[in-house]
C-alpha cells in the first residue's frame, strides 16, 4: 500500500474513471480489447478494462498497487470482477499494469513540499529520520593529483554509504534530506514505489544506462543518475551495480606541491586542460609539470625526479640557514655574556 497527498485538481477530472465494485473503489482506467484475450472473453460484446483499487481518506490516496484486475462493463456499470485471465501476448499484463499505474501518479501530489512529505513517509520513518540523510551532499572533488586507476566497469558494484557527493552543482548547498525534496523529475519519487522491480533490477550485475558514479579513494561521488541513486539511499538498499571509474589521489606530487607552497613559493600548473571525465584513453596529467618562481625566475619541472630533486635542494638550503641562525644566536648570547663579566 502507497500513501500519498492527493491531488484535488485532478482528481476532479479523473472522477469519471472511478467505479465501486464490492464497497472498494477501483480507478478503472484502462480498456483490454477483446482480441488480447485467450479465453472465451474475446467473443463477449461487453467491455473490458483494467482497474486498480484505492482509498481516500482526508484527502491522503492510498493506493493499493498490488490488487489490478480486470472488469468486464456494459454502459460503463461493472458487471464482474475477472480474477484469473489469460493474454494472448506474453508480459501483456505487465505492459497493462505499467500504463495504470503511470496514469495514476496524476492523482498524487508529487510537486508541493506536503505532497514530498507524504511519499517520503513509504520510505523512511519521518520521525526518526537516519543520520546520513542530514550529511552535506559532497561537491565533486577536482581530478588534481587524482590518478586514473580503474576505467568505467559496466559491472562496478557501487556500496551506497560510500556515496557521498554528486558531479551536478545544485545539489552541492543541500543536505541529502533537501536534495529529495529539490529532485526536479518528481514522478521518479512514485515510480520508486509504484515500480519497486526497477531498483530491484538495479542490484542485478548486468548493464546499466543513465547511472555512472567516481570513485576518488575512499568516496563515490555521482556522475549521472541523481534520482535514481537518492531514491536508492531512501529505499535502504545496500549496494546497485552501475559504471565507476576510479581514482586515487597521488601524494608523491600532492605532497612536494604543499611543500613549496609552505615555504612560500608560487607554484603554478602552467598546463591548463580541463579534465574530459568521459575520455579515458587520452588522458594527460597536468599536475605533473610545475612552474616554481625561485629567485626571480620561473623554473619548469618536469615530471617526478625534478621536482623531488629541486624540493630536496630547496630542503638542504633551509636546513643549513637554520643551523646558520641558531650559530648567530648563540654567538650573540655569548658576547653578552662576556660584556657582562667585564663590567
Amino acid at each position: 500500500m502507497i500513501y500519498a497527498k492527493l491531488n484535488e485538481k485532478n482528481y476532479d477530472y479523473y472522477k469519471k474513471y472511478i467505479r465501486k465494485y464490492e464497497k472498494k473503489e477501483f480507478f478503472v482506467y484502462y480498456e483490454v480489447f477483446g482480441q488480447a484475450l485467450d479465453s472465451e472473453l474475446k467473443n463477449s460484446k461487453n467491455k473490458f478494462f483494467a482497474g486498480v483499487g484505492f482509498e481516500i481518506n482526508n484527502k491522503i490516496i492510498n493506493i493499493d498497487e498490488k490488487d489490478i484486475s480486470l472488469f468486464e462493463l456494459n454502459d460503463n456499470v461493472i458487471l464482474r470482477r475477472i480474477d484469473s485471465v489469460k493474454f494472448r501476448e506474453k508480459n501483456y499484463f505487465s505492459k497493462v499494469r505499467e500504463t495504470l499505474l503511470n496514469e495514476m501518479i496524476n492523482l498524487i501530489d508529487i510537486d508541493s513540499r506536503e505532497g514530498k512529505e507524504k511519499l517520503l513517509e513509504n520510505f523512511i520513518d519521518t520521525k526518526n529520520i537516519p543520520n546520513w540523510l542530514e550529511n552535506q551532499v559532497k561537491e565533486f572533488p577536482s581530478y588534481r593529483f587524482k590518478r586514473l586507476v580503474n576505467r568505467k566497469k559496466e559491472n562496478s558494484k557501487i556500496f551506497l554509504n560510500l556515496v557521498v557527493g554528486t558531479y551536478h552543482p545544485g545539489y552541492n548547498k543541500f543536505n541529502w534530506i533537501d536534495m529529495y525534496y529539490d529532485l526536479k523529475r518528481t514522478s521518479n519519487i512514485i515510480k520508486a514505489l509504484l515500480f519497486p522491480e526497477y531498483y530491484e533490477e538495479l542490484q542485478k550485475d548486468s548493464k546499466r544506462e543513465l547511472m555512472s558514479f567516481v570513485k576518488f579513494d575512499d568516496e563515490i561521488y555521482i556522475d549521472s543518475g541523481n534520482h535514481r541513486t537518492t531514491l536508492s539511499k531512501l529505499k535502504g538498499l545496500e549496494y546497485i551495480y552501475a559504471p565507476m571509474a576510479e581514482y586515487m589521489t597521488d601524494y608523491s606530487y600532492k605532497e612536494y606541491y604543499e611543500f613549496l607552497e609552505k615555504n612560500n613559493f608560487k607554484v603554478n600548473l602552467p598546463i591548463e586542460k580541463k579534465h574530459n571525465r568521459y575520455d579515458y584513453d587520452n588522458i594527460e596529467y597536468e599536475w605533473e609539470v610545475f612552474e616554481v618562481e625561485y629567485n626571480g625566475k620561473c623554473i619548469i619541472l618536469k615530471g617526478l625526479n625534478e621536482i623531488k630533486n629541486f624540493c630536496e635542494k630547496i630542503y638542504i638550503n633551509k636546513d643549513k640557514a637554520i643551523k646558520l641562525t641558531l650559530k648567530e644566536i648563540i654567538k650573540d648570547k655569548i658576547n653578552k655574556y662576556l660584556k657582562i663579566v667585564k663590567i
